[in-house]
């Protein structure tokens, strides 16, 4: 909010990417260098940067996958990842309402590949609804973050699923 800001400039010494461009009395968010980590949105004394909840799918998907791959190069050993594909509902499972499953229970899926884990879990979703579901559901497309996370050396999106019974 260009009316609130008091160029104060706390926003700018705090950005880790310089992406605060100082502008005659306030200042201006360089989205292209900008990675979304809320510094200066935390620093703002006066609040005159507010999270904008219109960015585009796309780019908050990519953004997304970026924080991922950044967490992953973080850890000191091989992490194994668990994707649970039981009782998937359209919204959030967090509500505490009465919620509507969209397929049946499909199993527990596990790899030490997050965009193949992932990739497996919406191709398995999709089989088994016989369609797109997520696209349907979301009206976005949401191969956009995974096809980023295998670009940016995430993963890949390739796999190989090997099935376990109990028998």
């Amino acid at each position: 909010k260009t009316k609130s800001c008091r160029y104060c400039l706390l926003c700018r010494a705090f950005c880790p990417t310089a992406a605060i461009i100082p502008e005659e009395g306030h200042v201006r968010i360089d989205d292209e260098k900008c990675i979304g980590c809320g510094e200066c949105l935390a620093v703002c004394p006066v609040g005159a940067i507010k999270l904008r909840w219109s960015e585009s799918s796309e780019l908050i998907q990519k953004k997304m996958a970026e924080y991922a791959w950044a967490v992953h190069q973080g850890l000191p050993l091989q992490a194994v990842y668990l994707n649970y594909l039981v009782k998937i509902t359209k919204d959030c499972d967090c509500m505490s309402k009465e919620r509507h499953f969209i397929v049946d229970d499909i199993g527990i899926l596990s790899s030490q590949d997050p965009v193949a884990i992932d990739q497996a879990s919406v191709d398995l979703v999709n089989q088994q609804a016989g369609e797109d579901l997520l696209r349907k559901l979301t009206g976005i497309n949401w191969e956009i973050q995974l096809e980023h996370a295998q670009q940016i050396g995430l993963g890949s999106r390739e796999y190989e699923l090997i099935e376990l019974t109990s028998e």
